[in-house]
């Protein structure tokens, strides 16, 4: 390591710790380290390297990083660097982004590891995949900047900044104490004052990024005109970007320019066909609308499509499956199976839904109920990245369904119940009512009249017909309730009622 290297380490580890911390309990505990060092009571450390030590062995990756922490200043042990770089490169492969971030620096100036830029560089990226992270972006603009472990690159760099500097500002404006780092404060004027020069230039990705920052007023002061005037400088040379923000320029009011929806479709149209994320989104959006082109549904779906091979996209999927959905109303069904199939087969849970009742029901496609099911459980099985749980449970009804009655698999009670109960739990009426009469019949469980009366209630309560007619049975009946006439009337009266509103 060179002379003074160690210093820059330091202080950027410090960054790290302080400046790039989101959870709150995180920040208290460096408080602490800070508070304790500052003070010289030392040992009072022991008892947490004790814990760490034994956290860490468990594979924790928090407390892997903190052990590194703890080795890497040497706070209560021998400080060990070497020890310190295994401790961050176990965290870091768990996804721990201050870990990657100290184990960049570690490789980028060669402290307990030998020095080697383009380890650091990786482990950079890896940290910058985190929206949070701020200081592996600066990192990665200053690398490209002069050639450091990748080929040198102006438009690397300006791009590098550009996440580094939004990030900042937003980061900035959120936290107060972040906003206090003049470390980074520095940082960000110095990656501005590179994008600026880029810009000059005539580095392309930096006009339209210096257009960016008088669109949005972030750090210079906000000029829609002078913001047009660099989208252009961009893309007159043919910067995709560039492009299709000039389009949007185009397209709203009082962005620089008059309005002129036959200008804005063709920056759009010339952006999209540079394979440019954003206005194939806007071509598809145009043609779905019938705003600016002749409606055209497939070439709707053909440029979102188009868009996916570039980059996924929540809004994308959902307005595919969503045309999917108003080719079922024209009964173009093919055409609906096709859409369905698309987002489906980049994971759109409501898509799959969709595409396993074409299949259920032999709809635009050859009945074919085993691969139904296995749609179903795709649907069924998602993680909560797309915040539909509704479409969650109603796959596990659907399921529930298909073990109850063997279609596409063999039929299994017991399973249609563990199903049902799923979606009955998370407040689904359909399945609530199959699970009444189930215990009621003792179909996959133990019939049991009052467990069955409890999900009556449950879909009842919630305005379903059929629920208040069974509970009306069951009241008339005596059936896991005392048997009362009086109820029994109650319940068949608020079903007649619902049955007549529905009509």
């Amino acid at each position: 390591m060179r002379k003074g290297d160690e210093n820059l380490y330091f202080y950027e580890l410090l960054d790290i710790m302080m400046f790039e911390q989101t959870d709150t309990n995180v920040l208290q505990s460096v408080s602490a380290i800070c508070n304790h060092l500052g003070s010289g009571t030392i040992n009072k450390f022991e008892n947490a390297l004790e814990v760490y030590a034994k956290e860490a062995d468990r594979g924790l990756p928090q407390a892997q990083f903190y052990l590194g922490e703890f080795f890497a200043k040497g706070i209560n042990v021998s400080q060990s660097y070497e020890t310190a770089v295994e401790c961050y490169t176990k965290a870091a492969k768990q996804g721990h982004i201050h870990a990657q971030c100290s184990l960049a620096t570690m490789y980028f100036y060669g402290v307990g590891v030998e020095q080697n830029h383009e380890r650091a560089v990786e482990w950079y990226k890896k940290a910058s995949d985190h929206e949070e992270a701020v200081f592996p972006c600066f990192k990665l603009g200053d690398c490209f900047l002069w050639g450091t472990g990748v080929q040198q690159s102006d438009e690397e760099a300006v791009e590098w900044y550009f996440t580094a500097v939004s990030r900042y500002t937003n980061k900035r404006s959120d936290d107060g104490h972040f906003a206090q780092n003049k470390r980074f404060s520095l940082m960000s004027k110095r990656a501005v004052g590179y994008i600026i020069n880029c810009a000059e230039k005539g580095v392309a990705n930096a006009q339209w990024v210096l257009g960016e920052f008088y669109a949005s007023g972030m750090i210079v002061p906000k000029s829609p005109e002078k913001a047009v005037e660099w989208y252009s400088k961009a893309a007159e040379q043919n910067d995709a970007v560039a492009m299709c923000k000039l389009g949007c320029c185009y397209q709203a009011v009082d962005e620089g320019v008059s309005q002129n929806h036959k200008i804005a479709l063709d920056w759009f149209s010339k952006a999209a066909n540079k394979n440019e994320f954003w206005a194939m989104i806007e071509m598809g959006n145009f043609y779905e609308s019938g705003t600016i082109l002749p409606k055209n549904l497939e070439k709707a779906v053909e440029w979102y499509i188009k868009a996916l091979n570039q980059a996924e996209d929540c809004d994308v999927l959902a307005t595919i499956t969503s045309i999917g959905d108003n080719y079922i109303e024209k009964k173009e069904f093919d055409k609906a199976v096709e859409c369905y199939a698309v987002a489906a087969e980049h994971g759109w849970p409501w898509a799959q839904c969709q595409l396993g009742d074409c299949y259920a029901n032999g709809t635009g496609v050859i009945k074919n109920e085993a691969k139904a099911v296995e749609l179903y459980l795709k649907a069924a099985q998602q993680d909560d990245c797309f915040d539909w749980e509704g479409i969650q449970i109603g796959a596990q009804s659907r399921l529930g369904d298909c073990f109850a009655e063997g279609r596409g698999v063999s039929q299994t009670y017991e399973t249609a119940v563990w199903w049902y109960t799923r979606a009955a739990e998370q407040g689904d009426v359909y399945a609530q009512c199959r699970l009444g009469d189930f215990y009621m019949e003792g179909k996959g469980v133990s019939k049991d009249y009052e467990k069955a009366v409890e999900w009556f209630l449950e879909a009842a309560e919630e305005d379903d017909s059929y629920a208040q007619c069974r509970l009306g049975d069951c009241y008339l009946e005596g059936l896991g309730v005392q048997q009362s006439d009086e109820e029994a009337a109650e319940w068949y009266k608020k079903a007649l009622r619902q049955v007549c509103e529905e009509d």
